[in-house]
């Protein structure tokens, strides 16, 4: 298997999945998480870190306005910035509007 680090902002969630407990429901996933966890090959803590892959995959509420709140895309692509490296895959698994990628990620991750 590959290894895998999750990364959340949510402390609470962060320090159950360490040990071994869901805050959410899904049938099966308390085996995969054990499992995973046992191997070594998962890890979680609220920081990124240097990977191959990353996987953003955040609320995008809708404003009063009816548009799209950005606001955690924008964060959480921020946020891997200094771990982001030529040739590594960013994937956004978000609801979000045509040309999110292309108009709020890319210029944020040119920084890299």
């Amino acid at each position: 298997g590959i290894q895998v680090h999750g990364v959340d902002i949510n402390e609470k969630a962060v320090k159950m999945i360490q040990q071994k407990q869901l805050h959410i429901e899904e049938p099966g996933l308390q085996e995969r998480l054990n499992k995973a966890i046992d191997s070594g090959k998962f890890t979680v803590s609220t920081q990124p870190e240097e990977a191959d892959v990353f996987i953003i995959a955040v609320p995008s509420p809708i404003n009063e306005d009816k548009t799209a709140n950005l606001d955690y895309v924008r964060a959480a692509t921020k946020s891997i910035v200094p771990y982001v490296r030529k040739g590594n895959l960013v994937v956004l698994e978000s609801t979000v509007p045509p040309r999110t990628v292309e108009d709020v990620m890319i210029p944020i991750l040119r920084e890299a």
